[in-house]
């Protein structure tokens, strides 16, 4: 979807099929959102900090580029 931001896209998180397509998995930390920019409020719980994009650490603010940060750290 594209207001889903993920926001634990790891590679634990993205798996490959044998015909090398790619799924994205556990979507427990997602959120949808209309404008596709989701502001944490109530501070930062644990993340994966290895794979966070700095705008999401730093100001809690995560969005499909913060997704893509997170995705290219795992490639």
């Amino acid at each position: 979807s594209k207001c889903c931001i993920h926001r634990d896209l790891a590679a634990r998180n993205c798996l490959v099929t044998e015909k090398n397509v790619l799924k994205i998995s556990d979507f427990g930390m997602s959120r949808e959102e209309a404008d596709g920019i989701y502001a944490a409020s109530a501070g930062l719980r644990q993340v994966p900090v290895k794979w966070t994009a700095p705008e999401a650490l730093n100001y809690g603010r995560y969005s499909s580029e913060s997704d893509v940060w997170s995705f290219v750290l795992g490639l």
